[in-house]
């Protein structure tokens, strides 16, 4: 009765980082790029060709990975995400497969930090937004006696004492 011979074994969290977290790594083990996103990039890519020689495989990895940024930066900077939402999407794509989780979490923290701070950005470009009102306001103050842009600019370097034939004008 009180013996737990008979009783269910419950795995341990050791075996669940060892079991599940590194499979992961498993999966992208063979794969050049180092990013999560760049590798499933990758897969797409030689669905339809491989690169015949290992050079041209490493190049092709390192556009994966170029590639995976700007979607990274491109997704997390859409306005219509919350700001954790658009972090850890950008911090998920851009994981090493290739690493631990415990290498894994600091960078994922900075990128998710980032994925936030640039979708704050692109929330506060929107039309409407109370930092484009503010912008629109001092940059019509100041451009109200000009016509375009060029003499706005010309007005203010002659102001601060620029000579015009240093703008090539």
């Amino acid at each position: 009765m009180g013996s737990d011979s008979g009783a269910e074994h419950r795995p341990e969290l050791s075996d669940y980082h060892k079991s599940t977290l590194n499979s992961l790594t498993d999966v992208f083990s063979d794969r050049l790029e180092q990013t999560l996103g760049g590798a499933t990039i990758g897969v797409a890519r030689d669905l339809v060709s491989e690169a015949p020689t290992q050079m041209e495989a490493l190049q092709r990895a390192k556009e994966n990975d170029t590639a995976n940024l700007i979607v990274a930066d491109t997704v997390a900077i859409i306005p219509k995400f919350n700001s954790l939402t658009a972090g850890v999407t950008r911090a998920t794509l851009l994981v090493n497969p290739h690493a631990s989780v415990a290498e894994n979490a600091g960078s994922f923290t900075l990128n998710m930090a980032e994925g936030a701070a640039l979708n704050k950005v692109g929330k506060m470009m929107l039309p409407g937004s109370s930092v484009q009102a503010a912008l629109a306001r001092n940059v019509a103050a100041d451009a109200r006696n000009c016509h375009s842009f060029d003499s706005w600019w010309r007005f203010r370097c002659r102001e601060n004492g620029l000579q015009s034939r240093q703008l090539g004008g």
